[in-house]
C-alpha cells in the first residue's frame, strides 16, 4: 500500500544511513531473515550512501531487489532496533540530512528551480507535448543562478524572518495576528518534520516555510505595529 511503501523508503534510508556513519551497527533482524541482503547493505548500500539524497540506491538493481524483497515485518523491527538501541547512530545520519534539505549546503544539488516541460514520455506523447527546454527557459534559469547562493534561496533565512514575525505579533497579539503566528509556528513545525522524514534535499521541500514567513512579512509590512502605537499616542 502507498502509505507503508513511504514509510519503508524512510525505513530503508534510515538502516543504510545508520549503518553508513557506524559500520559496527548490528542488523540482527536482516541477518537472521536473509544474511546475503544484509551483506549488500553494508557493502554496496554503505557505497552509495550520501545525506543529500537516497536516490542513488537505484544505481544497484540487484541491491535495491534485495532490500524490497524483505517482508515488512523485518525492516520495520530493523529500524525500531536501530532507533532504540542505537539512537547515536541515528541522530547522526537524521541531523546530516536534516542539515542538507534544511540548510541546503550545495544549493546546485538540491535541484532549487525547474524550467521548461518535464514528466513521463508516455503522457507527454499522448497529450502532445514535447519535453524540452526553450531558450527563454534556459535564460530564466541563468538568471535565477545568480541568486543560488544568497538569502533568497535560503530556508534558514526564511525560518529566522518567520520567528522574528511570529515573535512580533505574539506581542502585539490581535486577533487576526494569532491567525498569522498559527501559520508561521506551523511552518517552522513542517520543517522540523523532516528530521525526521527527509530523504532528498530538493528545495522544494521546503517551500511552505518561505512563502509563509514572506507572507507573515507582508502582512507586518502592510500594518507595522509602531504605526499603531503612533495612532495611539495621538
Amino acid at each position: 500500500m502507498a502509505g507503508t511503501r513511504g514509510l519503508r523508503i524512510v525505513a530503508h534510508y534510515d538502516i543504510v544511513g545508520a549503518t553508513a556513519v557506524k559500520p559496527t551497527l548490528p542488523l540482527e533482524a536482516i541477518r537472521q531473515h536473509d544474511p546475503a541482503t544484509e551483506r549488500l547493505l553494508r557493502h554496496r548500500g554503505v557505497a552509495l550512501y550520501t545525506p543529500e539524497r537516497m536516490d542513488y540506491f537505484g544505481q544497484d538493481a540487484e541491491f535495491g531487489r534485495s532490500l524490497w524483497g524483505l517482508p515488512d515485518e523485518v525492516v520495520f523491527a530493523q529500524w525500531r532496533d536501530i532507533v532504540t538501541q542505537q539512537p547515536d547512530a541515528y541522530l547522526r545520519h537524521r541531523w546530516e540530512v536534516f542539515r542538507w534539505v534544511f540548510t541546503t549546503p550545495k544549493i546546485d544539488s538540491c535541484l532549487p528551480m525547474h524550467v521548461g516541460v518535464g514528466g513521463p514520455e508516455d503522457l507527454a506523447a499522448s497529450l502532445g507535448i514535447a519535453i524540452a527546454a526553450d531558450p527563454a527557459d534556459q535564460a530564466l534559469y541563468n538568471y535565477a543562478t545568480w541568486f543560488f547562493d544568497t538569502p533568497l534561496y535560503s530556508h534558514v533565512f526564511y525560518a529566522l524572518i518567520a520567528l522574528v514575525c511570529a515573535g512580533v505579533l505574539l506581542w502585539r497579539r490581535e486577533a487576526a495576528d494569532l491567525v498569522i503566528v498559527a501559520m508561521l509556528l506551523s511552518a517552522l513545525a513542517f520543517a522540523a518534520s523532516f528530521a525526521v522524514i527527509s530523504i532528498a534535499c530538493d528545495y522544494r521541500y521546503l517551500y511552505f516555510l518561505d512563502l509563509a514567513a514572506l507572507a507573515g512579512l507582508l502582512y507586518l509590512a502592510l500594518d507595522p505595529p509602531y504605526g499603531r502605537l503612533r495612532r495611539r499616542l495621538r
